[in-house]
């Protein structure tokens, strides 16, 4: 049997020589997984860099503690300015994508009373409904 890389080698047989290249090439590839959400459980915002807002907004579900995390609220707080901008620019026709729903949900305790944003919200629960067939 011809072994081409250090994963088709047994433990036992890896030389100690090859040990540090190895734990290299176990972090990059670590490093390169998706390490929040189902997969290896609740992210947390202070051991990995936080570069989406479905990934801030993940974090600011999962704890409250986390949204002090400056760079959590500035892609939240910077996020919900600007679907709030579009829905304001267009306020009886905007319609939220997902991931923009996603926050004005989350922010939604800001807008309670504001026929504007129940407008908003029910166009997307429409839209839903049309694109489902019901």
């Amino acid at each position: 049997m011809i072994i081409h890389r250090f994963s088709d080698l047994p433990l036992l047989f890896l030389e100690l020589d090859s040990l540090p290249s190895l734990i290299v090439q176990t972090r990059v590839i670590l490093s390169s997984m998706n390490m929040g959400g189902n997969n290896g459980g609740p992210r947390q915002s202070s051991s990995y860099p936080v570069t989406t807002v479905a990934e801030a907004l993940e974090i600011a579900r999962d704890s409250e503690d986390d949204t002090q995390d400056p760079t959590v609220r500035n892609l939240l707080e910077t996020a919900i300015a600007e679907i709030w901008a579009r829905i304001q620019a267009q306020p009886t026709s905007y319609v939220m994508n997902r991931e923009e729903f996603a926050v004005f949900n989350y922010f939604q305790h800001r807008f309670e009373g504001l026929q504007v944003a129940s407008s908003a919200r029910k166009r997307y629960w429409d839209s839903l409904e049309a694109t489902n067939g019901a």
